[in-house]
């Protein structure tokens, strides 16, 4: 359970190279847990184009599929063109993609309807985001393309990937990116170290089967992150009422502008 299994460099916002250790346990947790979360029956085809030197490809979607007895329709190169014809013809069950994936595919779509093409995937069943920052105008036009929910989750290199995902059965109609999986704990500090109220921002902390052994040959580094089991995101992340996870920013990205806090999300919101 406690030997590396896979490492993974992921350079963060600081710049420096980090060796993420991540171990059998680590990565069968979130294989396990995707897989059912997801919905994913034994021969269900699901369309697998993340880079799996990713750890998002690597276990959310790869090892997520094959601990579920699913098919991984595997592809080498991302074409929106190609995963349109493979939804429509090769039965597949399952997409997650990152944002860009998405706009790029309704731009397909829009010229489909142009050319009198008509598309249909008969099989499709959900459809994941993640990687990155979901804008709500595009949740909104593939879930109109699509006829279904775009859900929408979050996770660090870190922590295996996942910490929070959308639920199948409760597809929320905003970015929220769900709630923490089974068996993750989650707190949301202040400045102080001390539990923040209900609804307001904090640095987000998890606890759980899914978090690194550690950083390849920096005991140092990895006692900065990881206290008591915990690891320290350093993403600032707010719950609302129903108890989803909603990402602010980080903490080393934190604007303060007349004493204001901005967060890059909202000027890449405003932007996009």
């Amino acid at each position: 359970a406690q030997q590396v299994l896979a490492m993974i460099y992921t350079t963060g916002t600081t710049g420096a190279p980090k060796g993420v250790m991540l171990t059998h346990r680590n990565l069968s947790f979130i294989a396990f847990i995707s897989g059912r979360l997801r919905g994913v029956r034994p021969g269900d085809r699901v369309y697998c184009v993340l880079p799996m030197s990713h750890v998002f490809g690597l276990s959310a979607v790869c090892c997520s599929v094959l601990f579920s007895g699913g098919c991984v329709h595997l592809v080498g190169r991302f074409s929106a063109a190609a995963t349109l014809q493979a939804m429509q013809e090769d039965s597949i069950v399952g997409f997650l993609g990152v944002p860009t994936m998405y706009a790029l595919m309704l731009e397909q779509l829009e010229q489909r309807a142009r050319n009198n093409q008509p598309w249909q995937a008969a099989c499709l069943r959900f459809m994941f985001s993640g990687g990155a920052p979901l804008d709500p105008d595009l949740k909104s036009r593939v879930e109109n393309s699509f006829g279904m929910p775009l859900h929408n989750g979050y996770g660090l290199t870190e922590t295996g990937p996942t910490i929070c995902q959308t639920r199948l059965y409760a597809p929320l109609a905003n970015c929220s990116v769900g709630y923490p999986l089974p068996c993750v704990e989650v707190k949301l500090l202040d400045k102080d170290g001390q539990i923040v109220a209900p609804g307001e921002i904090g640095e987000l902390w998890v606890k759980g089967p899914n978090v690194m052994k550690g950083y390849f040959r920096k005991p140092e580094l990895t006692a900065e992150v990881v206290k008591d089991g915990w690891f320290n995101t350093a993403d600032l992340v707010f719950q609302d009422v129903t108890g989803a996870m909603n990402i602010a920013g980080r903490t080393k990205e934190l604007i303060i502008r007349s004493g204001f806090n901005v967060y890059p999300p909202e000027v890449e919101a405003v932007l996009a």
